[in-house]
């Protein structure tokens, strides 16, 4: 048997934009506890339709909170640039 747990969040509409960043960053703050405690036992899927876009954006913004929390410092470019060394596309800019 295998337990899935999902995290739907549909305040971000395909080709838009959630309308404030409050929802995000709390969205982000529960699948990050849920991690936090599950990820050693499971792997983490993020996805949306295409699979880049607001996947990417939400991936990055993840990665982005550990490195402000760890190092203080904030190294976009970095982040996405790695990211699409493994997924291209990742973090639509068009």
């Amino acid at each position: 048997t295998h337990f899935v747990r999902q995290f739907h969040f549909t305040a971000w509409p395909d080709h838009g934009v959630p309308k404030t960043t409050d929802v995000l960053i709390d969205f982000r703050h529960l699948v990050r506890e849920h991690m936090d405690q599950y990820s050693h036992h499971s792997p983490t899927v993020v996805h949306c339709s295409a699979g880049v876009g607001r996947t990417g954006t939400f991936i990055a913004i993840d990665h982005l909170i550990l490195q402000i929390e760890r190092d203080s410092a904030v190294d976009v470019y970095g982040i996405v640039n790695n990211m699409r060394m493994h997924r291209p596309l990742m973090v639509q800019t068009e």
